[in-house]
């Protein structure tokens, strides 16, 4: 699945993906996402992360924060790569936001 991001900010960005995943028995899974500066074979890799999932379908929450370069057209292209083999039985996409990351200070 992919997701295109026509007006993507610089700086610190982050990406917060809801979905659910449930895998074969006896199996831990994998989901491959990737940020990349264009929607194109070459385009430059900005960020990536593996999300590993194990048993029934169950929804997990997750946040990459990650700093994100000017470019002209400002797009990102998000990429959710399920391999074959993965290990995966089911994964229910719920919703991806994508805008600026506010610095936390403690």
């Amino acid at each position: 699945m992919d997701a295109l991001l026509l007006d993507a900010p610089a700086g610190r960005c982050l990406l917060t993906l809801l979905l659910a995943a449930g895998t074969l028995p006896g199996q831990v899974g994998h989901i491959r996402i990737e940020v990349k500066g264009q929607p194109a074979e070459n385009a430059p890799l900005i960020a990536s992360f593996d999300i590993p999932t194990q048993g029934d379908l169950i929804e997990h929450l997750f946040d990459l924060v990650f700093v994100s370069a000017p470019t002209v057209p400002p797009t990102r292209w998000i990429a959710i790569i399920l391999e074959p083999g993965s290990g995966l039985d089911s994964v229910q996409f719920a919703s991806l936001t994508f805008g600026p990351a506010d610095l936390v200070n403690e």
